[in-house]
C-alpha cells in the first residue's frame, strides 16, 4: 500500500499536447480531443531540461523507480542535465514536484539503420 501511495505523489499528469490540447483544437495540433482531468493519467511524467525547467519530451512511468521515454528524447544528454516532473497536470518551471533522473539506459540497437528501437529508459 505504500508503495501505490508513493507512485501516486510520483506520478504526473502533464499538459502536453497530446494530451491536453482541448476538444476547440485551438492550437491546431489535436482535432476533436477531450481535456483530460486531474489524475485521469498518474503514469504521465515530464522529461525536463534540469537547467531551464523546460518540457522535453513525454515519458511514462513504469513503477516508483524506472521511467520509459523515446531514445532521441535522452539522445547526447547526461543524468545531470535532466529531471522529471511529476504530480501536476500542468507544466510548471518551477514547480516544486521534481525528481532527479539518476542514470539513462538507451536501448542498444538504437542508432543503428535497421533498428526500430528507440526506447529508453530512465531512473530516479
Amino acid at each position: 500500500m505504500a508503495v501505490m501511495a508513493w507512485l501516486a505523489r510520483l506520478a504526473l499528469f502533464y499538459t502536453a499536447t497530446f494530451l491536453l490540447a482541448g476538444a476547440s483544437g485551438e492550437d491546431g495540433k489535436i482535432v476533436n480531443g477531450t481535456t483530460a482531468g486531474p489524475g485521469e493519467f498518474p503514469f504521465v511524467v515530464s522529461l525536463r531540461r534540469a537547467k531551464s525547467g523546460r518540457h522535453s519530451c513525454g515519458a511514462t512511468l513504469l513503477n516508483p523507480y524506472w521511467v520509459l521515454t523515446a531514445a532521441h528524447c535522452v539522445r547526447g544528454s547526461s543524468p545531470e542535465q535532466l529531471d522529471l516532473q511529476y504530480g501536476s497536470q500542468m507544466l510548471a518551471r518551477n514547480s516544486s514536484q521534481v525528481a532527479r533522473v539518476a542514470a539513462i539506459f538507451v536501448h542498444p540497437g538504437y542508432g543503428r539503420r535497421t533498428s526500430t528501437s528507440t526506447t529508453s529508459h530512465c531512473c530516479s
